[in-house]
């Protein structure tokens, strides 16, 4: 089994149990069971042989930035981590049922820990695999952090659970960064109306008392206030709070106590100190969506290659979209597991305005050292680099890699 730099703790004894239809009782028939391992997980599901892989490798990667952020943390994995993923909600209900005994009505996934066993389960359409991927995204942060974290407070252990929720897969790599536009609208009524929680309750706040909002209430509000605290601790103000944030968490996965773990890194008795800085990035934030600015820059970016192989070179972002658009100029992307028809022209595409300079996010040309040019370049027939400016909380980057024969391709990147 793969090991890391990070020794765990605590060894989760794994049942691996080979799931057939049998186990669910009175269960509607379905597809047949298959066990996958993965680099990291034993998956049980019953999808076909080619969702099943390319699920097996989401997870992975996914896992990957589990461990990248916390690499600096003791832990050593001895075995893969069970998961269960089905087709159907009523073979993921009666698996909750039978072996767990627990009732997983109007759930979509779930995260349980029985004594030795750790397992996370999920059901979802196979055609509509981003809504899976986002419950097990969720999910899966819990299983890894109930072996990492012996303490980790429900609102940071939600927060970050939320965080890798809406992240993205870009092509081997995962993106975490965000910020949806109706969680900031929701965070930006709740403050109006005064019905933030006050970081004092929200942060004490302990898993039988978010449960029973969860039983009872409407929860969205808690996911999302605690979603945005981890985003403000990992990149507010530059991420002027993240240094104290990895250290007080450190401080955790060695066993401290979270609340004095917390005064001691922050140097703060009284959670209202940090509230105010809280409230001061709220008010400014805007929303990030780096799905659609990733759509954009891959739809410049093949534009791009398409237009030089007709010896078409444009010297600005503006020209280039101009061209685009008068040559009805269209890419099919099969990004975040979906298919999507990307044409030039189309300015609901314009996540980002293309240059303008300015303090606000925008697209620009850039130079061999990445400095965003301010107006038109010479043309050329290599494509020309292209990068964000200004956007939160990292930029991203279209580089270039051009063969001695055969058409340039293109790496995203971010910093």
């Amino acid at each position: 089994m793969k090991s890391f730099k990070f020794k765990w703790k605590c060894v989760v004894v794994l049942s691996l149990l080979l799931v057939g239809v049998g186990l669910f009782g009175a269960a509607e028939p379905g597809p047949p069971m298959r066990t996958l391992d993965t680099k990291y997980y034993t998956l049980h599901t019953d999808l076909d042989e080619t969702a099943a892989s390319a699920l097996g490798r989401h997870m992975d990667i996914v896992f990957n930035a589990y461990v990248s952020l916390f690499a600096r943390y003791e832990g050593r994995m001895t075995s893969r981590f069970e998961a269960r993923v089905f087709s159907s909600r009523a073979r993921y209900m009666e698996f909750l049922r039978v072996e767990f005994d627990v009732d997983g009505t109007g759930s979509a996934g779930m995260f349980i820990s029985r004594g030795a066993r750790s397992v996370i389960a999920a059901w979802g359409n196979p055609q509509r695999p981003a809504v899976m991927h986002e419950v097990l995204q969720h999910e899966g942060f819990h299983q890894f952090a109930h072996v990492l974290f012996p303490d980790l407070p429900v609102w940071a252990n939600e927060g970050f659970a939320e965080l890798f929720a809406i992240g993205s897969v870009v092509k081997d790599e995962f993106w975490v960064g965000d910020i949806p536009e109706t969680w900031l609208a929701q965070l930006h009524a709740a403050r109006r109306s005064d019905t933030l929680l006050p970081f004092r309750g929200f942060f004490t706040m302990g898993g039988h008392a978010w449960n029973h909002v969860v039983r009872v209430g409407d929860p969205s509000l808690n996911y999302t206030q605690a979603w945005s605290l981890v985003y403000f601790f990992l990149y507010a103000q530059d991420a002027r709070w993240q240094r104290q944030f990895l250290e007080f968490l450190e401080l955790i996965n060695r066993g401290a106590e979270w609340e004095s773990a917390f005064r001691q890194v922050f140097r703060v008795d009284d959670y209202s100190l940090i509230q105010d800085e809280y409230l001061r990035w709220l008010q400014d934030a805007r929303p990030v969506d780096l799905r659609a600015i990733i759509h954009e820059l891959e739809l410049l970016a093949t534009g791009m290659v398409w237009l030089h192989r007709q010896g078409v070179h444009p010297t600005s972002l503006q020209s280039l979209w101009s061209q685009l658009h008068s040559r009805s100029y269209s890419f099919t992307s099969e990004l975040f597991s979906a298919t999507k028809q990307l044409k030039g022209g189309d300015g609901v595409l314009l996540a980002l305005p293309l240059g303008g300079g300015g303090a606000a996010p925008h697209i620009a040309l850039a130079d061999g050292r990445w400095n965003a040019y301010a107006g038109a370049v010479h043309g050329t027939s290599r494509p020309t680099r292209m990068r964000t400016v200004h956007l939160k909380p990292f930029n991203v980057f279209v580089e270039w890699t051009v063969p001695r024969s055969g058409p340039p391709s293109f790496r995203l990147w971010h910093d």
